[in-house]
């Protein structure tokens, strides 16, 4: 192989090296957000559920207020115990230290281009994958600020179908209304616990 081809390769590494760490780095963001939200949220559900305990409930109570004083104990504890699972934190953690690895071989000596891969390689099937969602944040933060090392190994623009914008955008939208409906949870709990009305 000519000088040539092995820059051609050096650079076909390089930015798929690059554009893998921004990958992790979207991913680490993402995490991040989430153990933070669900931190503020998952504490706003028993406040509540204790201001609805503490308001004075009459006889003439109706059956729903009632009912979900329990419910939202129930429903506290549940979701408490399922978002932990999820680990939000250890995982942005394992993507940190992904990312931070993949920058330290950035810095390597590419004059053995098979060497420096092998290292990529390993890196990646010691940690967690990103998302396409994170991939695709990406790509589309950095095409409009024209960043090189967002081409893919031919050296071209990514290039996304109709089908996976249309998903992409589905999925940017729902997972937001998603994030307001569990954030407005709490207050619809202790508007209709204590029996306000519109």
């Amino acid at each position: 192989m000519g000088e040539q081809g092995v820059q051609t390769d050096v650079q076909k590494l390089k930015a798929r090296i690059w554009i893998t760490r921004q990958n992790h780095i979207q991913a680490e963001k993402r995490n991040r957000f989430l153990e933070h939200y669900f931190h503020i949220v998952l504490a706003l559900y028993p406040l509540s559920s204790i201001a609805v305990s503490l308001y004075p409930i009459t006889d003439s109570s109706s059956n729903v207020q009632k009912f979900l004083l329990p419910f939202s104990s129930i429903f506290t504890l549940s979701i408490s115990l399922l978002i932990f699972g999820f680990k939000f934190g250890e995982t942005a953690a394992k993507h940190r230290t992904c990312y931070l690895e993949l920058q330290k071989l950035e810095l390597a000596d590419f004059s053995d281009v098979s060497k420096v891969n092998e290292k990529y390689t390993d890196i990646l099937g010691h940690h967690s994958n990103h998302t396409n969602a994170d991939h695709m944040k990406t790509v589309i933060t950095n095409i409009f600020s024209d960043v090189q090392e967002t081409r893919n190994s031919l050296g071209q623009n990514y290039v996304f179908t109709w089908f996976q914008r249309f998903k992409f955008g589905i999925l940017v939208i729902v997972w937001w209304l998603l994030m307001i409906i569990f954030f407005i949870g709490p207050f619809i709990l202790f508007w209709f616990g204590v029996g306000l009305t519109f």
